[in-house]
């Protein structure tokens, strides 16, 4: 069916609830006139209203999106496209991405300067792993200079409409790092990601 059948097929389902609503208060008002204008009136314009909402929905969505993405920075919202996410720049200035990683909700700080992912110490024993395990035998830069970390593969991340398995990590030693990174190994595996004002779009 093309638009202009759409078109005539939504006027013709919204003027048989209009003339459904006038029936009513025709009958259930048929002493009090002024009264029944009154109310159908209103309820002339509940109907507008919902016939704009429906004409607009991609709109209204879409609005709906970036509001939530401004009100909760970290929060991967999706663009509308497949597999596209935005985030919002956080206040202090940099960009924060709630991640699910193996079973857990983690806050990452995306850092393109860092080669991998880079969890906590607390942030690894949420997301299921025991770094006690492992062995601390890679070296990496930090705010506090350079550490020892443990190699160890993700089963899953996923960020909003984005899911990604198999990912290389690095699990640093306790108290060498306060936030945990999302690095190359997850950004390289992306089509794309692009830096728009204060949004960064990530593409899959």
């Amino acid at each position: 069916m093309d638009s202009s059948s759409d078109t005539t097929a939504n006027f013709l389902y919204f003027g048989v609830i209009l003339l459904a609503v006038l029936s009513t208060v025709a009958a259930t008002y048929r002493h009090r006139i002024r009264q029944g204008l009154r109310h159908f009136v209103i309820w002339v314009g509940i109907v507008l209203v919902l016939v704009a909402g429906y004409a607009y929905r991609s709109d209204v969505t879409a609005v709906g999106r970036r509001t939530l993405a401004a009100l909760v920075p970290g929060m991967a919202v999706s663009t509308g496209e497949a597999g596209e996410v935005a985030v919002v720049r956080g206040s202090d200035g940099h960009f924060h991405v709630r991640a699910r990683v193996n079973a857990a909700t983690l806050d990452l700080m995306v850092d393109t300067g860092a080669s991998s992912v880079v969890l906590t110490y607390g942030d690894a024993l949420d997301a299921g792993l025991n770094p006690d395990a492992l062995s601390f035998t890679a070296q990496v830069s930090t705010a506090n200079g350079v550490t020892s970390a443990a190699p160890v593969t993700l089963d899953r991340l996923t960020i909003g409409d984005i899911q990604l398995a198999r990912i290389p990590a690095l699990i640093a030693r306790p108290g060498a790092l306060t936030t945990s990174l999302l690095g190359n190994s997850v950004l390289n595996r992306l089509t794309s990601f692009t830096i728009e004002g204060d949004r960064l779009v990530m593409r899959q």
